[in-house]
């Protein structure tokens, strides 16, 4: 029988938004998983879990479940409540729930998007819609890499692009032509990746002993049928869902059987 590795890293994943809560509290902007409406009967963002106020009480429980790594998100809107300027207040959040979790022995391996921006950019100029969004999120990553780049050395640049661009209410895709509604999100992913890769450069340069990458919503596509055209269209679906942004993290490049 075969045998993890003794290194291997065994852990939990969660996101800003649907964890902390701590809505409007010291200096935290609005975010677009503010915006989205809510079932009656079940938790907002804005409380979710209130991960926020019991970290501690959280961390403390990881640590019994023999956690090795805590995957968790920065919420955008905590750190630079406007897209643009920084609050002190909401690094020192993450400070502390860093220096928690290491002091428990526990690796932090924060994503830097997970789905959640502030709402002001949205507002602004569209968010990911616009060409501005790439700057803002290159800017956010390296106040994040100065703030915890000595403690933290392995992190997450976006998770699941293309889940990220498909909810409409939550990011501002609100086309109500279907061919417009789809030219729009991938204009978003492309500007997503566009910034995804500027900021691993950045990365790079800025902790050169660290790793980084994205996580991918992998998804495998299977034929039909044995029929050419099920074949192929496979291999595009495929491609679409999950070699069109692996390819390139890895290649710089889009696949070549990509042919939507």
């Amino acid at each position: 029988m075969k045998q993890f590795p003794k290194n291997f890293l065994w852990g939990a994943s969660t996101s800003a938004f649907q964890v902390e809560g701590g809505y409007g509290e010291r200096g935290r902007g609005i975010a677009n998983s503010d915006m989205c409406s809510i079932p009656k009967g079940q938790a907002d963002f804005k409380t979710a879990s209130d991960h926020y106020h019991h970290f501690k009480e959280d961390v403390a429980l990881m640590k019994e479940l023999g956690l090795k790594v805590y995957r968790f998100s920065f919420l955008w809107s905590r750190i630079m409540p406007d897209g643009h300027t920084i609050n002190e207040e909401g690094l020192s959040f993450y400070d502390q729930l860093i220096d928690d979790l290491i002091a428990q022995g526990i690796e932090p391996l924060p994503t830097l998007y997970h789905f959640e921006m502030p709402y002001h950019l949205i507002e602004e100029f569209g968010g990911w819609r616009d060409r501005r969004c790439v700057d803002a999120y290159v800017r956010y990553a390296k106040v994040c890499f100065e703030r915890f780049g000595k403690k933290v050395k392995n992190w997450i640049t976006i998770n699941e692009q293309m889940c990220v661009t498909t909810p409409d209410e939550m990011n501002g895709n609100l086309e109500k032509d279907d061919d417009k509604r789809h030219q729009v999100l991938y204009q978003m992913s492309y500007h997503m990746t566009l910034a995804e890769k500027i900021t691993i450069g950045l990365f790079h340069k800025m902790i050169a002993d660290g790793h980084i990458g994205h996580v991918v919503a992998m998804q495998s596509v299977y034929p039909a049928t044995s029929d050419p055209l099920d074949v192929q269209a496979a291999m595009n679906a495929q491609d679409e869902l999950m070699w069109s942004f692996l390819d390139l993290s890895i290649k710089g490049s889009y696949s070549h059987v990509y042919s939507i």
